[in-house]
């Protein structure tokens, strides 16, 4: 042990090259403040950042230390490091074609700096190379083919980078990597077949990069493939059903290209926890094996042309836990009642299709749901109480459909939610005054209706509200004088209804009020007394329009603090 402590302490206090070499790495920097260890007065393997093993640099570990400056070619002359780490720092300039000489380093991260010009090909020297962490610089040109020499690679990550052209095929020969994260690099296509030889892959992000290609059937020999993304990624053609050997895929995300086809039976043996492939073209009708996807937890196939019947095995995905997304597509035919088995899915939206029937009551079921969307389809029948059970739905949306009868005052029971839309539908009655309990209700839209009777005035209790649309209906009386409460409201919507009365003096002090919509009723009053109190009103569209206002423009209206 003293022994061990003498050699150790004697190569460190001696003249080292090691030393030199530190010393003018931070030379070379714009005030390094955080390096003020490294002077001559203590061992340079006691300084920040610095490991040895018998007086030799080992390693650096100098992310996140406000480094500036460029990297020095000489800093690659510390033959022994094994960890270099420089990430999250202000470096600029290219990296330099020395850094080949680290023959024994083991993990690379320039990451988060401000390196640029091309990715040296004399990186391909680096041969014990386990992880290279190039990420988030502003590095152009080609991947080096010399990569494919780094055959002890497991995580390779070249994310936000202006790079171009497409991988090389040199890149197969990685058949240790296991992380391939590459999003945002502007990486084209094609994808080689030779990807299929990166046996170990686990984990692969091209997405966000100009691809423009098919996805190859060769990845079908990634056998230990968990995660594949390719979002954004300008993909055409169909998914190969060769994907479906990927027998390890959990997360498979294919959103926002132009793929098209039907979805593969193939698919259906896959352990997928997350299947993403919106915006796309796919065709065809949802396939019932869906239903043997019972460890899923998201879904998500809006903005596509996906027809027919929503198919009742949906039900057998128990556990869907996060969303069901299947808005914007072709679907027909009535929601089935087995979506009420999901009772862990937190997001149903269903809206923009030509579903019709009823609202399944079973869909009371789904205790989980944050958000419920069955908005503009062709639904009818009433809207059903067992939807007061969703005890923490916080957004409802069942607009424009053809939804009958009456307003379930029940609905007030969901005290969580903060937007409830029952606009466009045929719902008759009154509004329920027990909506005034639902205190963090912020968008309030029940227009184009056939309501009728007053405005409750417990609706003036509702302080989080922020938009208000009762438009298009048959309510009459007068405005309840309780909506000056409503101190967050920015747009009040009351236009087209059968409403009298003088519009209360208060309205001007509700100061976040932007819009106010009152046209086409038999509102009353004089305009010039209504004003009076407009001083710091910071209204912008006012519209009072096909009312019994008398009175005329008043001088008032120049107290207004925006233009109307």
């Amino acid at each position: 042990m003293v022994f061990f402590f003498f050699i150790t302490s004697f190569a460190s206090s001696v003249a080292s090259p090691d030393a030199e070499i530190l010393l003018s790495f931070k030379g070379s920097l714009q005030n390094p403040i955080f390096l003020s260890s490294w002077n001559d007065s203590v061992p340079h393997c006691t300084w920040v950042g610095v490991s040895c093993q018998l007086g030799r640099v080992t390693s650096l570990a100098l992310a996140s230390t406000s480094l500036r400056g460029h990297i020095p070619a000489s800093v690659f002359s510390l033959s022994t490091l094994v960890f270099l780490d420089l990430s999250s720092n202000a470096l600029v300039g290219e990296i330099p074609p020395q850094i080949g000489q680290l023959k024994r380093l083991r993990q690379l991260s320039l990451s988060q700096n401000q390196l640029s010009g091309e990715i040296p090909g004399e990186i391909g020297g680096l041969t014990h190379l386990r992880s290279l962490k190039l990420g988030l610089n502003s590095l152009t040109g080609e991947i080096p083919a010399g990569i494919g020499r780094l055959t002890r690679l497991d995580t390779l990550d070249l994310s936000g980078n202006g790079l171009s052209g497409a991988l090389p095929p040199e890149i197969g020969a990685l058949s240790r990597l296991e992380n391939f994260i590459a999003p945002s690099c502007s990486i084209a296509g094609p994808l080689p077949d030779e990807i299929a030889g990166m046996s170990s892959l686990s984990k692969l992000d091209l997405s966000y990069n100009p691809l423009g290609c098919r996805i190859p059937n060769s990845i079908g020999q990634l056998k230990n493939l968990t995660m594949m993304n390719l979002v954004y990624a300008e993909l055409n053609g169909s998914i190969p059903a060769e994907l479906g050997s990927c027998r390890n895929l959990k997360m498979l995300t294919l959103s926002f290209n132009s793929l098209s086809g039907s979805l593969p039976e193939e698919l259906s043996g896959l352990p997928l926890l997350t299947f993403s492939a919106e915006k796309n073209e796919f065709t065809g009708p949802l396939p019932p094996w869906f239903g043997k996807w019972t460890q899923m937890e998201s879904l998500l196939l809006s903005g596509n042309k996906f027809e027919g019947r929503i198919p009742t095995e949906i039900g057998n995905c128990s556990s869907l836990q996060h969303r069901l997304v299947l808005n914007n597509n072709q679907l027909r035919g009535t929601i089935p009642k087995e979506i009420g088995n999901l009772t862990a899915l937190s997001v149903l939206n269903l809206n923009s299709n030509f579903l019709e029937g009823s609202i399944p009551f079973e869909l009371g079921n789904c205790g989980s749901l944050t958000t419920l969307d069955l908005g503009n389809n062709r639904l009818n029948g009433s809207i059903p109480d067992q939807l007061a059970d969703l005890g923490q739905l916080q957004c409802l949306v069942l607009s424009h459909n053809n939804l009958s009868g009456e307003i379930p005052g029940s609905l007030a029971e969901l005290t969580n939610l903060t937007t409830l839309d029952l606009s466009g539908n045929r719902l008759a009655g009154s509004i329920p005054s027990e909506f005034g309990q639902c205190s963090k209700l912020q968008g309030l839209y029940i227009g184009n209706n056939l309501l009728s009777g007053t405005i409750p005035a417990s609706l003036g209790g509702l302080g989080s509200l922020v938009k208000l649309n009762l438009t298009g209906n048959q309510l009459h009386g007068s405005v309840p004088t309780s909506f000056s409460n409503l101190k967050e409201l920015s747009h009040m919507d009351l236009s087209f209804n059968d409403l009298d009365g003088q519009l209360p003096s208060t309205l001007p002090e509700m100061l976040n009020l932007v819009g106010l919509f009152v046209q086409h009723n038999r509102i009353s009053g004089c305009l010039d007394q209504f004003l009076s109190n407009s001083v710091s009103w910071r209204i912008e569209t006012l519209n009072l329009s096909h009312n019994m206002i008398n009175g005329e423009l008043p001088a008032s209206i120049g107290n207004l603090s925006v233009n109307t």
